[in-house]
């Protein structure tokens, strides 16, 4: 499935995965013709944003959008650049704390357990899901699901990285270029994909005892519902 103007748009694979899932960035610059294939393909749209990001850059209007907010303060603030230059703060410590919290979260967990359930139901599929800038609790949601579909932690950080190597969202280069070399500078750890930021998120799952028994007792998903995840998502 391919997009013109969608960015940090791949779906998301493993071996014996189909291509019923696809993460992205914001839809804001949809073309006509990225929001025909939104309409004609995609059978649900889950949008990881919160409100004030969905009301600034609201996604075109007749797709059939989950809207599922874990409320990751710090993901947020990563994705927006223009109030950065007022940070004063550890960002790089901001950010660790974020994975930390999007598998310990009662909020997080509430968000990615809908996400979940939504694929345990093939009429939902294909689904596209979202934030911002793709980066964060989007890529804690593939994370999970590659998980599921047992990847292993190589592929699974090379996909999380594969962000840094995508074509950005032009607004946010455009808030970042108009910051000062020192700001810049400054907010690197906050708008890049970082490995140590993705292994917290996965350490914190294996001290939990693994993927299934994270969803099993975190998430409160069945083994029923975990079954018809993969098999949804098998190829």
């Amino acid at each position: 499935m391919r997009f013109e103007k969608v960015y940090n748009a791949r779906t998301v694979k493993c071996a014996g995965m189909n291509d019923m899932l696809i993460r992205s960035g914001r839809l804001m610059f949809s073309t006509e013709q990225d929001i025909r294939t939104l309409k004609e393909e995609i059978k649900t749209v889950v949008d990881f944003r919160g409100s004030s990001e969905q009301h600034e850059f609201p996604n075109p209007a007749g797709l059939n959008t989950v809207s599922l907010d874990p409320m990751a303060d710090a993901a947020a603030l990563a994705s927006g650049a223009k109030n950065l230059d007022a940070l004063d703060r550890d960002l790089s410590t901001m950010m660790k704390n974020q994975y930390y919290n999007f598998v310990h979260n009662g909020a997080a967990q509430k968000a990615y357990r809908q996400f979940l359930l939504l694929l345990s139901d093939k009429q939902n599929l294909p689904c596209l899901f979202h934030c911002t800038a793709g980066k964060d609790r989007t890529g804690f949601a593939t994370a999970l699901v590659l998980l599921l579909m047992g990847a292993d932690r190589d592929l699974i950080m090379s996909d999380y990285l594969r962000t840094n190597d995508e074509e950005a969202d032009p607004q946010l280069m455009k808030e970042f270029n108009a910051m000062s070399d020192q700001t810049k500078k400054d907010v690197q750890p906050l708008i890049t994909a970082r490995e140590e930021y993705m292994t917290i998120s996965l350490n914190e799952i294996e001290k939990l005892g693994g993927i299934e028994a994270y969803c099993l007792n975190q998430l409160k998903l069945t083994e029923n519902e975990i079954a018809s995840i993969r098999t949804n998502l098998k190829a």
